[in-house]
């Protein structure tokens, strides 16, 4: 129901995980990678708030790219938990 990729989502020249991201998905869903950059921001995760990472649905498997850093995994965690359960929710419900 959910993959989750750490790493690779800065601006130097091996960061092309967004782009791969995007490759895979058929929707885009924005505000939860807005979600974890804002709350990285308030918890002071430097690199979750410089992010490249994007989320989206492939199939019906949500994928979010998260930054890094112990606070910023930690961080995005705790914030995409609940929008991720009623992401899945969602998809099960239209799947059946």
């Amino acid at each position: 129901d959910l993959v989750l990729t750490v790493g690779g989502v800065g601006v130097g020249p091996r960061d092309k995980v967004p782009e791969a991201t995007r490759e895979v998905l058929d929707q885009m869903v924005p505000g939860i990678a807005q979600a974890v950059r804002s709350s990285g921001q308030a918890c002071g995760a430097v690199d979750a708030c410089t992010s490249r990472g994007i989320a989206g649905v492939s199939g019906s498997t949500v994928v979010i790219n998260l930054a890094p850093s112990r606070a910023a995994v930690r961080d995005g965690m705790a914030t995409i938990t609940p929008l991720v359960h009623h992401l899945v929710d969602q998809l099960q419900e239209y799947s059946v």
